[in-house]
């Protein structure tokens, strides 16, 4: 038995010895190609778009403001009248009124210090009525 033992031991290294080069390069061939790894959105950089030139006042370019709503200028207003709130609302309210039917009729408006508006295009959808409006303002004197 121990004859047969080493003539498998030895058989083993003639048969590695006698493969031939187009065995041995099926062995050392490259791995299939993998899919891509996706990558998380966060460590992908957007490019960056240059920052809107503005031509407000310095002051105000360096603070952001938020949207100015209907009770913000109520009590703004108030405030620089010294008028009480319930004198200054339905005045405030009917010149909203009157300014938002001029604009949807095309109608040009010269208000100054707020500007020249003018209506440039207008669209009626299913839900609102979208006008594009140009507002020109003179330069302040600082």
């Amino acid at each position: 038995m121990a004859t047969r033992s080493a003539t498998k031991a030895k058989a083993k290294p003639a048969k590695a010895e006698a493969s031939t080069p187009a065995q041995s390069t099926k062995v050392a061939a490259t791995p299939a190609p993998q899919k891509p790894k996706v990558v998380a959105s966060k460590t992908l950089a957007a490019p960056e778009k240059p920052a809107p030139v503005s031509v407000a006042p310095a002051a105000v370019a360096d603070k952001v403001q938020p949207d100015l709503r209907r009770k913000d200028l109520l009590e703004e207003v108030s405030r620089r009248t010294e008028l009480p709130k319930h004198k200054v609302r339905p005045v405030m309210e009917a010149m909203i009124e009157v300014m938002g039917e001029a604009i949807e009729h095309g109608r040009t408006m010269n208000l100054q210090p707020l500007g020249r508006i003018v209506r440039k295009r207008h669209k009626e959808t299913p839900k609102a009525n979208v006008s594009m409006v140009r507002i020109r303002q003179l330069k302040t004197e600082s």
